[in-house]
């Protein structure tokens, strides 16, 4: 043919159709970039390591007595090789079968390179994907195997489970004798998945620190509790334990709630699970007997 028409050829300024003589080559880019920074604020370096480059040639004799071709292509650092050379055998795939058809081929070649770098960076990010969530497990693992060895001294003590209308309530109760302890205490508890998972895990801690002034000693009462966005749930705690007169002890409840709202009732469960397993401790001699 005298010339070749690329577009829909019905109407070459209302289509966008570009007609070219058949003796002249035509050369076009592809540039495929990696979502998230095509429109970055990085330098004009940066920018290329996520983009792809491929260069096509339309020789003469196009469409009939020859395909379109690929006469160069490169990828920015950040790019796999295995990625680019994916979308290049594409693009020569589609231009085969053009050329055995008769077919004008850029549109359907930079369909199937577009095509190929989305499958890649589909599996990219899959990949990606899985790595982050094994490094999370591995942090997670690591630091549960830290505060454990942190906090090899301390033991917990769980109570039975009390369920009301799909919210389940259940107490915890450790040995403290200083501030120190009682974080830890609370690292370790939190390390367990189903606790930590919890909606509230309130708690209250009394405990008696001996402090030295010289050759005397002054023994102070030092206790604190937090509610854990159930309000007024760690005061009542507190309550509690000055109550009774309990010393060197931290107990935590752990609500796990159903959706229904209890009212004024899930104070009276956290206080009773909480009393429940402080008198159990005491008569199992896990705690030390209060003065009468």
């Amino acid at each position: 043919p005298d010339e070749v028409i690329i577009g829909d050829g019905d109407d070459d300024q209302a289509n966008g159709s570009l007609v070219i003589p058949s003796s002249v080559s035509l050369e076009f880019t592809l540039i495929l970039f990696i979502e998230g920074h095509e429109g970055s604020t990085f330098g004009q370096k940066t920018q290329h390591q996520h983009k792809t480059y491929i260069t096509m040639v339309l020789r003469p004799g196009y469409p009939l007595e020859c395909g379109l071709e690929i006469k160069s292509y490169r990828g920015g650092n950040s790019i796999s090789k295995n990625d680019v050379e994916s979308c290049i055998r594409a693009i020569r795939v589609t231009a085969q079968e053009c050329l055995e058809n008769g077919e004008e081929a850029c549109l359907s070649c930079c369909m199937a390179a577009m095509s190929a770098w989305q499958d890649c960076a589909d599996e990219t990010r899959q990949l990606e994907q899985i790595k982050q969530n094994e490094a999370d497990e591995c942090r997670r693992l690591c630091e549960i195997s830290r505060v454990k060895e942190d906090a090899a001294d301390i033991e917990w003590i769980s109570g039975g489970i009390l369920v009301d209308r799909k919210s389940t309530f259940q107490a915890h109760i450790a040995r403290i004798v200083c501030e120190d302890d009682v974080n830890r205490a609370l690292d370790k508890l939190r390390s367990n998945t189903k606790i930590s998972r919890a909606t509230h895990n309130m708690y209250a801690y009394r405990f008696t620190e001996i402090i030295k002034d010289g050759e005397a000693e002054k023994k102070v009462l030092k206790h604190d509790n937090d509610d854990d966005g159930e309000d007024c749930a760690g005061s009542r705690m507190a309550q509690l334990l000055a109550m009774r007169g309990d010393d060197g002890v931290l107990v935590v409840v752990s609500r796990w709630s159903g959706g229904v709202k209890l009212g004024p009732k899930r104070f009276a469960h956290i206080t009773n699970v909480a009393r429940e397993l402080l008198e159990q401790c005491e008569d199992g001699g896990l705690l030390e007997k209060r003065a009468n």
